[in-house]
């Protein structure tokens, strides 16, 4: 998913609930609405350890995050499009 773009970023983080947390942004065209960008998922073990920050492009994603869903709802009839 990482495609000729520095996708990375170094941060110090002693929490562990900055797994996986989302990335969010105001729409341009509306700032009440929030728009999911990406997402982060980094390593908490060691609060004194650098680490690397992966951020990766949702939309790039969509299709398959899409199928894969649909895919684990099939036997519930609960779908997203």
């Amino acid at each position: 998913m990482i495609e000729n773009s520095q996708t990375t970023k170094y941060h110090n983080y002693n929490n562990k609930a900055n797994r996986g947390s989302p990335i969010v942004c105001p729409h341009p065209n509306d700032p009440t609405r929030w728009v999911h960008v990406g997402s982060f998922a980094v390593k908490c073990d060691d609060p004194f350890d650098k680490q690397k920050d992966i951020y990766i492009n949702i939309a790039k994603a969509r299709k398959w995050i899409i199928q894969t869903v649909n895919d684990l709802r099939t036997k519930s009839n609960d779908f997203i499009d």
